[in-house]
């Protein structure tokens, strides 16, 4: 693998939980406190991100698997592991079959879920032939159409926002709130420890960019859900499945230009192919990455995808009520016992 810069690559895994899981989440438990508890997030993410780094210091020239290989003994090495990778791939499960509900219920209602996860599948599977390398690159070109995207979106309902909308505020919804947000949009960067930090371009400041790139992804978030409530309010931000999606129905440039929202949507795509397409490179790495692991990977998402949930509304439950506490289980606790080994073995 030669040097790359994945800082695109972690403003995509940043978002990745965001529509459909982690606003839904947010406007649930937080209501209108929601875009005060992404700030709050985001300064617990940048603690995280601290310990993150501090782990690929302990050993530049390893992947998260060989980390946890040279912190603990075999035997506990391979539970942590393999703990990891079924929550993983529990985690890709859900993430598209949130795609395809995003996808079947706003664009191709009459497409049935099976091919649609089928063609998605195949562009993931074709980008994770090609490594990683090609992969962070393509993350560059997709970055700048998102950003495009977003900034035509945000400045085009900036206007139509209705701050009364948005009170009162609560500082208990928002601290409930932050544990969420922290949850679905912060702990997965554990994950972009399985490139080695040898491996990464411009060492010596990545921190700091990460951190940046930490502040950024958390802008246009915290953007999106300041609008969703400012336009909408939320008792009927409440009641839609995808209300990001439904405010960029709002959007005219030039006051004739309307009915953009499916171009625009493009950049909620954008999250699900990035995130899927690293997942299943991550996956992959757990044995030796090859095509046919890959094809194998693609083909249990797809086939536990269309039948994990019985129904939208058990789905979303679960996201709401459980998924987060997981997420902290495996994301967080995992870290933090490696860190804690590796200092106390100092």
């Amino acid at each position: 693998m030669k040097k790359i810069n994945y800082l695109t690559l972690m403003f995509f895994v940043i978002r990745s939980c965001f529509i459909g899981m982690s606003l839904n989440t947010l406007l649930y438990f937080s209501k209108n406190s929601s875009y005060i508890s992404i700030i709050i997030g985001t300064i617990i993410g940048i603690c995280l991100l601290i310990l993150f780094d501090y782990i690929s210091r302990l050993y530049p020239d390893k992947n998260l698997y060989e980390i946890i290989d040279c912190s603990f003994k075999k035997s506990i090495a391979n539970i942590l592991k393999f703990i990891i990778l079924i929550f993983t791939f529990f985690i890709s499960f859900i993430i598209f079959w949130n795609l395809l509900t995003f996808i079947s219920s706003q664009f191709l209602y009459k497409t049935p879920n099976i091919i649609i996860a089928i063609c998605f599948m195949i562009a993931i599977i074709y980008t994770c032939f090609k490594g990683y390398d090609t992969f962070i690159r393509s993350t560059t070109i997709i970055f700048a159409f998102t950003i495009i995207l977003f900034f035509i979106s945000l400045i085009s309902l900036t206007m139509q926002s209705d701050i009364t909308k948005s009170f009162p505020l609560s500082i208990s919804d928002s601290i409930t709130g932050s544990y969420f947000f922290t949850g679905f949009n912060i702990l997965p960067l554990f994950l972009l420890l399985n490139i080695p930090r040898n491996k990464i371009k411009d060492d010596d400041n990545f921190l700091k960019h990460k951190i940046y790139t930490l502040i950024f992804s958390s802008f246009t978030l915290f953007s999106v859900t300041y609008l969703v409530l400012t336009i909408y309010g939320i008792k009927l931000a409440s009641l839609l499945q995808f209300p990001e999606f439904h405010l960029l129905k709002n959007i005219s440039i030039f006051g004739f230009i309307e009915r953009m929202e499916n171009i625009l949507a493009l950049q909620w795509v954008f999250d699900y192919y990035v995130i899927l397409t690293f997942l299943v490179l991550f996956i992959g790495d757990y044995t030796k990455p090859n095509k046919i692991n890959y094809v194998i990977i693609g083909i249990i998402i797809v086939i536990i995808s269309a039948f994990i949930f019985s129904s939208n509304t058990v789905g979303d439950t679960f996201i709401k009520h459980k998924l987060s506490h997981m997420i902290y289980f495996v994301y967080f606790f995992i870290p933090l016992l490696i860190a804690i080994k590796n200092k106390l073995q100092m």
